[in-house]
Formats: C-alpha cells, structure tokens, sequence
C-alpha cells in the first residue's frame, strides 16, 4: 500500500525535478531500442513523498520485461499504464481517508449529547 503525503512541496535540483522523481537506477527500458528522446520520457517519475521510487522502478521493470517493447508507442503505454496504476491508488487512498473523517465526524457528532448529560 501506497502512503501518499498531500501537499508535498517541490525542491528544485538543478533539473527542475525533487529529488524522489529523479531516476538513480537506468531505465528498465535502457535494453530496448528506443530512442534517446524516448528514453528521457520514461526515465521520469511523478512520485509524491512517501511513494517508494525502487517500488515504481520494479513494477515498471517487470512491466517491460513482460511486454518487451518494441517501439516508442509500446514503451509509452507501458509508462502510461503505471503513472495511472499509481493514480488510481492515490484516489482510493483518498477515498479511503475521506471516509474515515466521515466516520469519526459522525460519531463525535452522535457522542457530543452524550458528554453534555455528564
């Protein structure tokens, strides 16, 4: 499970990416012959703090060894499909918490007459 920190502010590195985005490991597509241009494309992370780069970095590898692809356009979609994997799980994860406020909102509302009797 993904732990997602809202809000998290950037900090530039010279390349304009945090330091969580820029890939320390080559690409998993480095073996395929993509262009360089490409390669850039997929090298880049749109993590937010406290989402795990080696965990992305595996997922994108298996991805790829899985599909081999073959051109610029396969190698996207693979890039694609995990950025939105990763959305996704940020959405339930929001969904998750927003329901849990939900939740405790409620049940302080329910306990307030409660207090006041004692």
């Amino acid at each position: 499970m993904l732990k997602v920190i809202v809000g998290a502010e950037s900090h530039p590195t010279g390349d304009d990416q945090p330091d969580h985005r820029r890939s320390r490991m080559p690409s998993p597509f480095s073996k395929f012959a993509l262009p360089k241009a490409v390669q850039k494309i997929l090298k880049q992370r749109f993590l937010l703090y406290g989402e795990s780069p080696a965990l992305y970095d595996e997922l994108l590898l298996e991805f790829a060894e899985a599909i081999e692809p073959r051109d610029s356009i396969e190698g996207l979609l693979i890039k694609d499909f995990i950025d939105n994997q990763y959305e996704i799980l940020r959405w339930r994860g929001h969904q998750n918490n927003s329901l849990k406020e939900r939740q405790i909102e409620e049940l302080a509302s329910r306990l307030v007459p409660y207090e006041k009797k004692w």
